[in-house]
């Protein structure tokens, strides 16, 4: 797939997603502002079902962007005929429950470790370990 059927297939959401980002700059996250962690993803995502914007929303909108950014390495790793980090089904597209599912359970796991991961690791990391390991290149 070349980078031009990539970013046709995925400008709307692209949109949608700079709409909700532009709307929300100015609510004061403090776990934006430190960076993220596992712990802010486990003290945070509890709060999704109670609030209609929550902090746990920023997060994930915030994990969802590092899923994104990842995807576009793959993009360009494929289009430049370099190995990808992670193969998802070509027309794949990741929603929020997924996304914490993914990474529920590679934190579980730990798939990249011996021992759990440290509460205080950058949920970005664990982003990528989650990708890499439920979609795996053959």
């Amino acid at each position: 797939m070349d980078l031009k059927t990539i970013w046709e297939m995925s400008v709307m959401k692209h949109l949608a997603i700079l709409f909700v980002c532009v709307g929300l700059l100015g609510v004061p996250s403090e776990s934006l502002a430190k960076g993220t962690r596992i712990s802010d993803f486990e003290r945070y995502k509890s709060s999704d079902k109670t609030v209609s914007l929550t902090e746990y929303k920023l997060l994930m909108g915030r994990l969802l962007g590092a899923y994104e950014g990842i995807g576009w390495v793959n993009a360009l790793n494929d289009q430049e005929g370099r190995p990808q980090i992670f193969c998802p089904p070509p027309d794949f597209v990741i929603s929020m429950d997924h996304l914490r599912g993914m990474l529920d359970e590679e934190i579980r796991v730990h798939t990249f470790s011996t021992k759990p991961y440290p509460q205080d690791m950058p949920m970005e990391a664990v982003v990528m370990f989650a990708a890499i390991t439920h979609y795996p290149c053959e």
